[in-house]
C-alpha cells in the first residue's frame, strides 16, 4: 500500500494528539518518524508508533515533558529528559548544545531519562543545519538488550548507536550514522512484517551459529544480534555528546552462553 507522506503524517499526529500529546509535541514526533521512512529507514519510521504508544500506556515514556538541566557550565551540561518523547527532548537537548558551541565554540551535551530518540541521523543532520560538526553516542541504559557479546549466545548488549556530522558549504552535510551490531533492531522488525530474510550472519539462532532466516518470532533466541567487528575489535559503549547516560546497576548478569567451539580459540 502507498499513501502520500503528508497524509501519513496527518494520521501519525492524529494518534498521538488523541494519547495525550499536546499537538506540538504530536507533530514533532510524527515528523520524525515520517521522514525517517523519507529517508529510507523504515526501522526508525512509523513502525514505532505501536511501540511508542505502549510506552505511554506502560508509563516508560510521558507525554508533554520538556528537559531539566541538572548540572551546566558554558560547555557542559547534563539534562534529564523527565522520560518524554526521545523526538521533544532531543530537539531541546540538541538546541542547548548548539547555542552553547554558538557561544563557545564547543560543548558537550549528555542527556538521560528520556524515551526513544528515533532515527539518531536526525540529530548530526539538525547540527549540520546550523552549521555545527556534531559526535553523538548513544547508551540505553540496559533497556533493549538485543546482542551477543562476542563469542557468547544470549542477548547481554544494546545496539548503541554511534552518529556524526559535518556540515558541507552549499551541498548536503555528511553524515554518518550506524548501530554496533551488525543489523539495528527495527531492521529486523521490519524483515518480520515483510516475511523477508534479514542478512546472512547478522543475527544468530538459538545454538549460536551465524542465521539469516525468515522470523517468525521476535521473542526467540534467534532474534539474537551480533556486534559489528571493527579492524578486529568489537564496538563497546560510551556515553558523551548528545548521549543518554547509564544508570546505576545493582545487579550482576553473567555473560551468558557461549558459541560454539568454532568461535573458540584453538590451542591445539
Amino acid at each position: 500500500m502507498k499513501t502520500n507522506h503528508e497524509q501519513l503524517k496527518r494520521l501519525v499526529q492524529t494518534i498521538f494528539a488523541k494519547a495525550g500529546c499536546e499537538a506540538l509535541e504530536a507533530e514533532r514526533i510524527a515528523y520524525h518518524l515520517v521522514e525517517a521512512n523519507l529517508a529510507g529507514h523504515d526501522s526508525h519510521g512509523v513502525i514505532r508508533v505501536s511501540y511508542y504508544i505502549d510506552y505511554l500506556r506502560n508509563d516508560m515514556v510521558r507525554a508533554n515533558q520538556s528537559m531539566n538541566v541538572v548540572f551546566e557550565t558554558d560547555v557542559l551540561a547534563v539534562v534529564d529528559g523527565n522520560l518524554g518523547f526521545g523526538q521533544v527532548i532531543g530537539e531541546q537537548a540538541m538546541q542547548l548544545g548548539i547555542n552553547k558551541a554558538e557561544r563557545h565554540g564547543v560543548a558537550i551535551v549528555a542527556l538521560r531519562n528520556c524515551g526513544h530518540l528515533g532515527r539518531i541521523g536526525d540529530w548530526p543532520e539538525m547540527a549540520s543545519r546550523a552549521g555545527k560538526a556534531s559526535l553523538h553516542f548513544v547508551n540505553t541504559s540496559g533497556f533493549g538488550l538485543l546482542v551477543a557479546p562476542f563469542g557468547g549466545i544470549d542477548r547481554r548488549l544494546s545496539a548503541n548507536p554511534i552518529a556524526a556530522g559535518i556540515p558541507v558549504a552549499d551541498g548536503s552535510p555528511i553524515i554518518l550514522d550506524i548501530s554496533t551490531c551488525a543489523i539495528a533492531e527495527g531492521k529486523i522488525k521490519v524483515a518480520f512484517n515483510k516475511g523477508t530474510r534479514v542478512p546472512q550472519n547478522c543475527i544468530l539462532d538459538a545454538d549460536g551459529n551465524p542465521a539469516g532466516a525468515f522470523f517468525t518470532s521476535m521473542g526467540g533466541p534467534s532474534a539474537t544480534a551480533v556486534p559489528i567487528d571493527i579492524g578486529g575489535k568489537h564496538v563497546a559503549k560510551t556515553g558523551l555528546v548528545g548521549a543518554q547516560l547509564p544508570q546505576p546497576s545493582t545487579s550482576r548478569k553473567r555473560i551468558g552462553r557461549r558459541r560454539p567451539s568454532k568461535y573458540q580459540n584453538i590451542t591445539d
